[in-house]
């Protein structure tokens, strides 16, 4: 999932323009963006956390290259 401080409305433009598969969260106080410690002064900065099914954080990509970032990521988990 996605997650910025955009309103939902934003969201849903965003992802109908993109045809994107997975949902965007609506952060809109921030609270997600402060808990991650992804505040980059006024807009949250683009970071991955791929997280197993047990809520534990097994790895963080914060250098999002969006052109190669699945792969990157894919790879950095060994995939």
């Amino acid at each position: 999932m996605g997650v910025s401080a955009d309103d939902e409305v934003s969201h849903q433009a965003f992802t109908q323009k993109y045809n994107l598969n997975f949902p965007l969260l609506a952060d809109t106080n921030q609270s997600l963006i402060k808990a991650y410690d992804v505040d980059g002064g006024g807009y949250a900065k683009r970071v991955t956390y791929v997280i197993d099914g047990n809520g534990k954080i097994i790895h963080v990509d914060g250098t999002v290259n969006t052109t190669t970032h699945a792969s990157d990521v894919l790879a950095a988990l060994g995939l």
